[in-house]
């Protein structure tokens, strides 16, 4: 199954209503002036980290990983650096 979702909150609801969800990849989230970068192309708000310290909790593996090549990163990892 596919979820796209466009802020993370999004899928935080879905888990929380008991949506099965056991690995997240966080894609582009795109820069705005409020946002901070985390890597090239996943910019995001203290709310956002917030989220995905939620969803980490919850037992969500977060990767970081833009296209089928490239490593999948641990998502926690980089959002804490």
């Amino acid at each position: 199954m596919l979820i796209v979702a466009k802020k993370p909150d999004r899928i935080l609801a879905l888990v929380e209503k008991g949506v099965p969800i056991k690995e997240l990849n966080v894609g582009n989230m795109s820069q705005t002036d409020e946002t901070r970068s985390i890597t090239k192309s996943i910019n995001v708000v203290d709310a956002d980290v917030e989220v995905f310290k939620k969803l980490d909790q919850l037992g969500v593996h977060l990767i970081a990983q833009m296209v089928p090549n490239d490593k999948a990163e641990d998502f926690m990892s980089l959002l804490i650096k």
